[in-house]
């Protein structure tokens, strides 16, 4: 195994988790600054999430012209730009303008990261510890995303204002650029103009199975607090702690199975644990919402595993078939959040919310009855 390039990919995801959670808490000071509404406001998220699907979309293309070491350095120098022109964005209309090409960058930096840190993984971990290597991979952003707030509520506590903010969180990227200049090029195994050796009924199951689980996980971790505040009348406080249970179980979990190895298949974990998510999001919702954040520890790990499931059934076209997938997820996610408002808008947010066990349904039933094909894939490896 090669463990500064795992090194590498576990500190890109994290600096990828810590700008990505930032804007949350910051957002109320940004339409403040900027004197924007809510409406025009969403295109922060928005256009960075547009931004990171067209990215994924052309992966195959930029995967070929440049390798995984490279791309994931341009990733970086991204995410540093973005930070650095949110931070100078002045208080006017044009600033705001500016601050919206900012997120654009910053979703081309996402969705280069987001592919080529799966991909570094895939390439440099060897068969019997990638589960492990997965899990802890994206426990990561699991520590993106508990860190973000306190530092932020720490530096604000010293008058720090959100643009200094994101000037100071620009050095992060920059900080990982010069700790990894060392390392040299791995390619990815993605040839281009090569059509995938697998039928497209087998790569739409897993592209649907993974979308599913991680818009469920989106969904639940970006709603939840409006969720509990509009439903169950919580106040900031609680809801805000649930929201923070949440995520250190999601964390504990892939934690968790990254140093414990199971003598159980990839597909039968996965079934236990979207079971365990789909029950404690059920009873969460209908009685007992702190099994809203229970839910967490289910989901920490069916994306990690998931991946290796993939992996270890097709080979080495297992890169593409993985750089195919985020595509997929990257327009998912985009989806997902603009159904999500349409059904809070027509019914409620007390009905909105079950949207995310309707996800998790399909993935179960996708996982029981449409993925056998995955356990006689070897004959796809070369």
């Amino acid at each position: 195994m090669q463990y500064s390039y795992m090194a590498f990919a576990y500190f890109c995801l994290f600096c990828l988790g810590l700008i990505d959670n930032s804007r949350g808490p910051l957002y109320p000071d940004i339409l403040k600054y900027f004197q924007i509404s809510t409406k025009e406001g969403a295109l922060i998220f928005s256009l960075a999430s547009l931004s990171s699907l067209l990215t994924a979309y052309r992966s195959k293309k930029w995967l070929v012209q440049m390798n995984l070491i490279t791309a994931s350095r341009l990733g970086l120098v991204l995410f540093f730009i973005s930070c650095v022109a949110m931070g100078l964005s002045p208080a006017s209309t044009t600033g705001f303008w500016f601050f919206l090409l900012a997120s654009v960058l910053l979703g081309a930096g996402l969705g280069i990261i987001s592919i080529c840190i799966n991909l570094i993984i895939n390439q440099t971990s060897s068969e019997s510890y990638r589960r492990r290597i997965f899990a802890g991979l994206h426990s990561m952003y699991g520590v993106a995303s508990l860190s973000a707030p306190f530092i932020i509520k720490f530096l604000l506590s010293f008058a720090v204002s959100w643009r200094e903010y994101f000037l100071a969180l620009s050095l992060v990227p920059l900080f990982f650029l010069a700790v990894f200049y060392y390392l040299r090029p791995i390619q990815a195994s993605i040839v281009a103009d090569r059509p995938l050796q697998i039928p497209r009924s087998h790569l739409s199951y897993m592209a649907i199975m993974i979308s599913g689980y991680i818009c469920g996980e989106v969904l639940i971790s970006s709603r939840l607090v409006m969720y509990l505040m509009q439903v169950k009348k919580y106040s900031f406080a609680d809801a805000s702690t649930y929201l923070s249970y949440f995520f250190s179980l999601l964390l504990i979990g892939r934690l968790l199975f990254s140093v414990i190895h199971l003598e159980i298949s990839n597909r039968n974990i996965l079934r236990v644990m979207m079971i365990g998510s789909l029950l404690s999001l059920i009873l969460g919702i209908l009685y007992w919402p702190f099994l809203l954040f229970i839910s967490g520890i289910f989901m920490s790990i069916f994306f990690p595993f998931s991946l290796d499931w993939i992996a270890q059934s097709y080979g080495r076209q297992g890169d593409e078939i993985i750089a195919h997938i985020m595509v997929v997820v990257s327009a998912a996610l985009v989806a997902i959040h603009y159904v999500f408002g349409l059904i809070s808008q027509w019914l409620g947010p007390s009905m909105a919310i079950y949207l995310v066990p309707a996800l998790h349904f399909l993935v179960l039933y996708i996982l029981q009855f449409r993925t056998g094909f995955l356990a006689n894939s070897s004959k796809f490896a070369s």
